[in-house]
This record gives C-alpha cells, sequence and structure tokens, in this order.
C-alpha cells in the first residue's frame, strides 16, 4: 500500500513511519504547489 503527504507534514509522516510505512522518495506533482513524500507497507495476508 502507498501514500503520499506533504515533506512538511512532519507529525503525518511519524505516524506512518511508526505504522510501519517507509520513505519510498519524493515527487513534486503537477497540480501541488509542493514536494511529497512517498511511503509504502507491505501488507501480510492472514492465512
Amino acid at each position: 500500500m502507498a501514500c503520499d503527504t506533504a515533506e512538511t507534514a512532519f507529525g503525518l509522516i511519524a505516524l506512518y513511519e511508526k505504522r510501519g510505512y517507509r520513505r519510498m522518495g519524493d515527487m513534486k506533482w503537477n497540480e501541488t504547489n509542493y514536494r511529497s513524500v512517498v511511503l509504502a507497507k507491505t501488507l501480510r495476508v492472514k492465512a
């Protein structure tokens, strides 16, 4: 699962990292006026 948020949203980024997301990189979307941090997490399937 992946998501992105503003690179200045330090509290939100910390929350995602605490929940197991890792920074995959950053991105500058054409539709925004700020850079974003891309975060991702591997989901586990319960058997």
